[in-house]
């Protein structure tokens, strides 16, 4: 570990989800690694520097960090070194944290892969499922090393993309950061937009949308947030920058007329909006992210949402999720489209392991209990 320095938000989180992780691997209660977990989510969406909150001897007023946390991260902040992750270490080396990269492995397939092969690296784990070693260990059967070695080739085909969960609270956080740091209403409206809104498994920039009643200051105060350590860019009407964790992020404001248009035009695929726009001019207009205009006379027609502009078109609303240029235009001209399941849709467990991989009850025992739960 680095000798004492300063330490990002993202550093220390990291820590604290490394901790949790060998905590799940050594068996541990969950409420003991989900702590470290929630923690370290609450550090990471922090809107200023964990090095000066602890300056200040305000630790204790990160949610979730109680009495043991905060002394752990006084000494990891003071002396660069922790011991408690250095004694998990001794009994689980950092590769091991590598192996729960691998789709099909988990903490405890992690914690069996080093308990009896001393497996502590993605590619030790390739050579041994390859020579059939994993099969037959406890809990990992002949499918499990296949998924295994599928998850291991499916790691070097994986792009910088960031994965959502990661993503959209760093998103929101940066405009709840936005409206607090200028006047009260400057900020009229605003969106998370792009591939998060479309709530995709990973995500490349993180595009946020804004009306905004003072442009200049609101560009500036993007600029300025703590989470901010490079400006790629700026304009009176969109600023790039690069956050600690590597994420870039692209605010826009857009006039408030055009809102329903610039938010549709943001959220949507490129396949989607290209559709779309070739949609509009086959009925005599054209679209972009302001206005969809008439071509005849050039009037610019407005709405004041996204169902307004679909309608318009002679479609039903589009959901942000199914905005991939997958035949969602094709449907939507037909019909209404299916509703979304929704989180009061879910009325049972959706995932469940079975012995077939790491877990410890067969899948007609799973049957039997299910039946008993009624």
């Amino acid at each position: 570990m680095s000798k004492s320095r300063a330490w990002s938000n993202e550093e220390v989180a990291d820590v604290l989800v490394r901790i949790g992780q060998l905590l799940q691997i050594k068996g541990e209660s969950r409420f003991q690694y989900l702590a470290y977990e929630r923690a370290a989510e609450n550090i990471l969406a922090l809107d200023q520097d964990i090095m000066l909150v602890w300056r200040e001897g305000r630790l204790r007023d990160i949610p979730g960090v109680g009495e043991a946390l905060s002394t752990k991260l006084d000494e990891l902040l003071a002396t660069g070194q922790l011991g408690y992750l250095e004694r998990l270490y001794e009994e689980f080396p950092p590769g091991v944290l590598d192996l729960l990269q691998i789709t099909g492995v988990g903490p405890k397939t992690a914690r069996v892969m080093w308990e009896a092969l001393r497996i502590d690296s993605v590619d030790k784990a390739r050579q041994a499922a390859e020579s059939n070693q994993l099969a037959g260990l406890p809990g990992i059967g002949a499918k499990t090393q296949e998924r295994i070695l599928s998850g291991i080739a499916a790691l070097g085909r994986r792009d910088t993309r960031t994965p959502l969960g990661v993503a959209r609270p760093v998103a929101e956080e940066l405009l709840a950061a936005l409206a607090r740091d200028l006047p009260a209403g400057t900020i009229r409206r605003s969106a998370v937009a792009g591939s998060i809104r479309r709530w995709r498994e990973t995500i490349g920039d993180v595009d946020l949308l804004v009306v905004s009643g003072d442009e200049p200051a609101t560009m500036a105060a993007f600029r300025s947030l703590p989470q901010v350590v490079e400006v790629l860019g700026s304009g009176p009407t969109k600023t790039s920058v690069r956050l600690r964790s590597g994420l870039q992020v692209d605010l826009r404001t857009v006039p408030e007329r055009s809102w329903a248009e610039a938010l549709q035009y943001f959220t949507g695929s490129q396949a989607h909006n290209v559709s779309l726009r070739q949609l509009a001019q086959k009925q005599g207009y054209s679209l972009n992210e302001y206005a969809l205009t008439r071509l005849a006379d050039g009037e610019e027609l407005y709405f004041d949402d996204e169902a307004g502009l679909y309608a318009a078109l002679g479609l039903a609303p589009i959901p942000p999720e199914l905005r991939e240029g997958h035949g969602e235009i094709e449907a939507a001209a037909a019909g209404p489209l299916p509703r979304l399941v929704e989180v009061g849709d879910i009325r049972g467990e959706l995932h469940a392991h079975t012995t077939w991989s790491d877990g410890t009850a067969s899948v007609a025992e799973m049957a039997r209990a299910a039946e008993a739960a009624g």
